[in-house]
Formats: C-alpha cells, structure tokens, sequence
C-alpha cells in the first residue's frame, strides 16, 4: 500500500472534537536531541544514549554520521550479530500518561529487522522490560515513519521510559527526526490493548491492527492524522465488501473477570460499530455488536462481553467493524478493560 499522508510538522496536531477537527498544539518533545545534531559523548553516542547487544565484543558499531533524512546527520547502526539496541535519555515516568514514539528508520541493503520499542526502568534506572516492538518494513529500502507505543502502567514499578532504536542479526540501519510525547490517559494501565489510540505505525500503516474483510470485496486501512481523538493517529476503513474489520489479537478469558470494551466511532459513509468476536481455543465461535454509527463525529460506544452467549469460549478479540456497497469510517481510543464480576458497573 502507498504512503497516503505526511508526517506532522512538530508545531501542529490536528485533534478532532465532536462535530469538527480544531487545531491545537501538540505536547512537547521529550527527545532533547531529535535531529543528532547536538552534543555527543565520549563514545560518540549523544549525551544521554547508551547502547547494549548481543553478539561478540565489536559486533556492532553505533555512531551520528551523515547523511539524515533532513538534517545533516542520523544515528548508524552497523554489524552483525543478536542484536544491537541504543536507548535514548531516560525520562520520567509520569502516572496516568500514554507514551508514542515515532521516527523514520531506513534500512540499507541486507539488514533483516529493524524496531522501535520503548524500555522501561526502576528507580535506579535499571532494566524492567519493554514494550512490543513495532518492526520497519523490511521490503521498503527508503526512509520510512516507525511508530510505536507505551504507557505509565505497563510494568510496575516503572519510574523511568526511554524510547529504544534496534537492529536485529546483520545489516545497517539509520534513524532520524525522532520524536516522544506523553498524551494524558488516565486509565491506560486498565487498558488491556496495548495499542487502543491506534499508534503504532509500520511503514505509513497501522502495525497492531489487522485488516479483515469478506473476499468478494475490497477494502484498505490507513492510518489518519486527522480526524483524530485521542493521539497521533485513528485508523479509516475504506472499502466495499459485505464486511470489514479491524481486529485485535485475541486474550484470553478469566474466570471471575468481565470485560467491557469502548472506543470512538465516525462515519464519512456508510456506518460502522463495535464488535466482540469469541473463540474456542482457536476456531471462530461467534460475535456481538454495537449499534451503528452513521455520523460524521465522534460517538463513544460500548460494548460488555458474554460469554454466556456461546458454550465453550475461551478468549475473545475486539473489532471495529464496517460493511456494505460503500464505506469510510474512523476508529480510535479502543479501550478493553477486565474487572471482578462483583465490582463491574
């Protein structure tokens, strides 16, 4: 699929309001040196940077060189090995704060796998784990926008955030106009999808949303800066096929829990709604849905899971569904949260 839009400009973010898109200025940049062109440290990282990988002593070398995409310069990384991962400064976590990431990443001849991640740390900045790692397209050899997500309550414990650049087995990749903001989102760590405001970006595509649709149709999903309502992004279904869906990965159910899924819908034609799908282990058992959305503005639903409903399930996804002669919908801020029978409102 083609690139369809442009990265934004660092001083505008279009937001878009029930009814209508207002402009507002985007929060800051948590990146101090976005372009790599300030200063480095003794090891030729910049100031704050470290690197680590997996592979003999001089597997990888890291360092700011020319060309950049815009700039003069971009960061290097080069070898062969596991692994190579450069974290950038380390930066405060803030509670009840969703974190993005973006950049664009290219990928010189031969590399195999190229991310963007974020790590978290504890108080003494010590490694606690990662975020799911968004991969660049390793077909697309040109400069291209990587995206990914985090958020205060990913791992507990969790005082520090740093966005990680890494290249995996051999090869050469470069990283540049690099960029980290933190959203408010008061609830994030309930939230079961790891990417619900749809951010995490491959190549100009949504990277943890699937695209499904009836095989005698046609349908695209394209990631979208404006109409947005939470973020960066929203993710458009355009197409014509009896249906379209934009699928999450599957949990698995616990007993005791109920699960309420929510999220934002618009309509430019046609209509779309929520959906939960249920499955016995991996097999298609059934679904039940919202109601429609026909307007061109934001409208919250929601949707309580019932297992009840089928006999056996054991996991369920969440979709965001559309269907009929001609569609174009808008979806974002998809919500899954899990919570005791007892206490669910």
């Amino acid at each position: 699929m083609k690139p369809k839009h442009k990265m934004l400009s660092a001083s505008v973010l279009a937001l878009a309001t029930v009814g209508a898109a207002v402009a507002q200025q985007p929060p800051a940049n948590l990146i101090e040196n976005p372009f790599f062109e300030g200063p480095l440290d003794k090891t030729g990282l910049p100031v704050g940077w470290t690197k680590t990988h997996k592979g003999p002593e001089k597997a990888y070398q890291v360092a700011v060189a020319s060309p950049g995409r815009f700039s003069s310069k971009s960061l290097q990384v080069e070898g062969e090995g596991e692994y190579c991962v450069v974290v950038g400064t380390r930066v405060p976590v803030v509670e009840g704060k969703s974190y993005t990431a973006r950049g664009w990443v290219k990928l010189h001849a031969e590399t195999s796998r190229a991310t963007l991640k974020f790590d978290y740390f504890d108080a003494d900045k010590k490694y606690l784990g990662s975020s799911t790692s968004v991969n660049a397209n390793p077909k697309n050899k040109e400069w291209q926008l990587v995206s990914a997500s985090g958020f205060s309550g990913r791992f507990p414990g969790a005082k520090f955030i740093a966005p990680a650049c890494s290249i995996h087995g051999k090869g050469k990749v470069s990283f540049d106009d690099l960029e980290m903001t933190a959203f408010d989102a008061p609830d994030a760590g309930e939230n079961l999808l790891e990417d619900g405001s749809m951010e995490c970006v491959s190549d100009q595509e949504p990277a943890r949303w699937r695209l499904q649709f009836e095989k005698s149709g046609k349908a695209e999903i394209f990631r979208r800066t404006a109409p947005v309502k939470h973020g960066w992004y929203s993710v458009e279904l355009k197409g014509a096929a009896p249906w379209i869906n934009v699928t999450s990965p599957r949990f698995p159910l616990q007993a005791g829990k109920t699960y309420t899924f929510s999220g934002f819908v618009r309509a430019r034609v046609g209509s779309g709604k929520l959906q939960i799908n249920y499955f016995k282990d991996s097999t298609y058992i059934g679904n039940h849905t919202t109601s429609s959305v026909t307007k061109n503005e934001w409208t919250e639903l929601t949707l309580t899971a019932d297992p009840s409903k089928f006999p056996d399930v054991n996991s369920i996804s969440v979709v965001g569904a559309v269907g009929g002669k001609e569609v174009d919908v808008f979806f974002d801020d998809f919500k899954l949260k899990a919570t005791d029978s007892t206490v669910a409102k």
